[in-house]
């Protein structure tokens, strides 16, 4: 072999080490978990709940309202965690807790957390399928129990729900609440629904 082809050869098996390395190097920083939009959003999300669990409170009527307000008793000594979503009970029924393939009767308001502007409300008792709902009111009335037979007055309690497990990202998911949008719902659970063939 001549000299100029065992250069060729030498130069070459140094290349192809150094492009090895490089190659190695750059799969073990490309491997690494990189912050996506959905942590950023869900590190949002967290913050506005726990300002939003600091700054109101419960109304001696079961209302949330600005904490400081004459009797109030503020959410952080009221509220339980389950899970991803936060619970302020006010009424616990002793009956049954629903699961994910009961329908149950409801009564409800939805509101935007950010703003408590109002974008939804069911004052008559709907008829829910559990595995319907979005994930937050799935988790929250799977927390809840139904009324006792002997007590005719629905569980009730407000739920705040991170947008993660509410309508998420995407703009098209619901035509009234924005992507990105955590949310405050007052649930009235009245019972677990009989089915019938209507």
């Amino acid at each position: 072999m001549t000299k100029s082809v065992q250069d060729f050869y030498k130069y070459s098996r140094k290349t192809l080490s150094l492009l090895v390395a490089m190659i190695m190097f750059f799969l073990a920083f490309s491997c690494q978990k990189s912050p996506t939009i959905s942590s950023f959003q869900n590190e949002e999300d967290d913050r506005l709940i726990a300002d939003f669990i600091a700054t109101h409170a419960l109304s001696p009527s079961g209302e949330i309202v600005t904490e400081g307000q004459t009797g109030s008793i503020p959410l952080s000594d009221t509220v339980t965690r389950v899970g991803e979503i936060h619970i302020v009970p006010l009424k616990q029924g002793t009956g049954v807790t629903p699961s994910t393939k009961d329908r149950v009767d409801v009564t409800y308001r939805g509101y935007f957390l950010h703003n408590l502007n109002l974008f939804e409300e069911k004052r008559e008792i709907e008829k829910v399928w559990i595995s319907g709902a979005i994930e937050g009111i799935q988790k929250a009335l799977m927390a809840m129990k139904t009324p006792s037979d002997s007590d005719n007055a629905a569980s009730k309690a407000w739920i705040i729900i991170p947008s993660r497990l509410g309508w998420g990202a995407d703009e098209m998911t619901s035509p009234v609440v924005p992507a990105n949008t955590s949310l405050l719902y007052y649930m009235e659970l009245h019972s677990i629904s009989t089915i019938d063939n209507k």
